[in-house]
């Protein structure tokens, strides 16, 4: 599923209530990091590691791994 702050499909197809206090994996990257947003969503979030794509000798992407646990869903403002 996709956690971020603008609608996209995987919105629709979430049913968040299922989702209520499970874990996940978060892979995040410059234009879709770990911010507050994301943060709030679990009842703890922990990075785990960066790893970077390369090809052809020259890095494509450098992703962040996050370990999210407890998921609660975003808050009420």
């Amino acid at each position: 599923m996709s956690i971020g702050r603008r609608t996209d499909m995987f919105d629709f197809w979430f049913e968040g209530q299922a989702a209520q206090g499970k874990d996940a994996i978060i892979l995040a990257y410059p234009l879709h990091p770990v911010d507050a947003f994301i943060d709030e969503q679990f009842r703890s979030v922990t990075k785990i590691r960066d790893f970077s794509i390369t090809r052809f000798g020259g890095t494509v992407q450098t992703y962040q791994l996050y370990f999210g646990q407890g998921y609660v869903g975003p808050r009420a403002n």
